[in-house]
């Protein structure tokens, strides 16, 4: 259903507004629910806060809905604008997983989303996949963009696609782009509406959303970081906890073993940034459409 609905389907209300308010919600909610190995508002990482994810957020919120701007641009501008204010990497994941649908949304207005997304990375130009490097290598997150064929470092000279197409090999979020952001669309989203209409508790929901991705879609910011090993093992465990979860819905219950595995990944260093990363961009759509999916 999400992949088949189109911009006109939400009526005469201003998308620019809606799509800054749905934004800032997912990246509210983000410090606010508890995912497993992420910074939250009650559990903090070493270099970073939650204020840190806050200030990101509205720090690039205007940004993201700017007129007249390129793919490459919003991404690049909020990149540049967090950097100022933050010095860890906060938000690199987050926005080049939203830059593409809000820009979709803002730019192919009569298309289904699954359509305008696919126009979008079909479209850009050799400029915004410059912008989109330069972005990336304003963070520097480890281990992502360097490679012998398509490095960011060097400026490659190819379609958005292509490079999105051979990082995707070992980055999840360049998967997106090439496989028209269907993790998102046919897993995330629903995940998402599935838990939050099964528990009361808004941040609950959230938290058990995220291990249910984690435990479906191994988390590449971990491969990275821990090798892929490390990164099933934690799926896996993941999997194992969404069944115990399913048949004990008490949300004592819930509340203590997310707490936990929380607790265990921050003390092993496993942080599935990549899934928390899907969350937000899943709340922001959930957001946008909501009453309608």
């Amino acid at each position: 259903m999400l992949r088949n609905i189109s911009y006109p389907i939400l009526g005469s209300i201003n998308i620019k507004q809606l799509i800054k308010e749905s934004y800032l919600y997912a990246c509210r909610k983000d410090i606010e629910a508890i995912k497993p190995g992420n910074v939250s508002l009650s559990s903090p990482h070493t270099d970073t806060n939650a204020e840190n994810y806050i200030q990101s957020s509205l720090c690039t919120s205007d940004i993201l809905i700017e007129d007249n701007l390129t793919l490459g641009e919003r991404i690049y501008n909020s990149i540049l604008a967090t950097k100022k204010i933050v010095s860890t990497n906060t938000n690199l994941g987050i926005i080049l997983l939203c830059t593409p649908i809000i820009h979709s949304l803002l730019t192919y207005k009569n298309l289904s989303i699954t359509e305008s997304i696919h126009l979008t990375i079909k479209d850009a130009t050799d400029k915004d996949t410059l912008d989109i490097c330069n972005a990336i290598k304003l963070v520097n997150p480890g281990g992502i963009g360097k490679s012998s064929k398509y490095d960011i470092f060097k400026s490659p000279k190819a379609s958005l696609f292509e490079v999105m197409k051979y990082s995707s090999e070992y980055d999840r979020i360049s998967f997106q782009y090439t496989n028209g952001f269907s993790d998102l669309l046919d897993k995330v989203v629903p995940i998402l509406v599935f838990d939050n209409t099964r528990y009361k508790n808004t941040n609950l929901s959230i938290s058990v959303s995220f291990l249910r991705v984690l435990s479906q879609i191994a988390d590449t910011h971990i491969s990275r970081k821990l090798g892929d090993k490390i990164a099933k093992k934690t799926s896996n465990q993941a999997s194992d906890l969404i069944k115990l979860l399913d048949r004990d819905v008490n949300q004592d219950t819930l509340n203590r073993e997310i707490s936990n595995l929380d607790y265990n990944y921050k003390i092993k260093g496993i942080n599935p940034g990549t899934t928390a990363d899907f969350i937000v961009t899943g709340l922001m759509i959930k957001q946008i459409f909501k009453g309608i999916i």
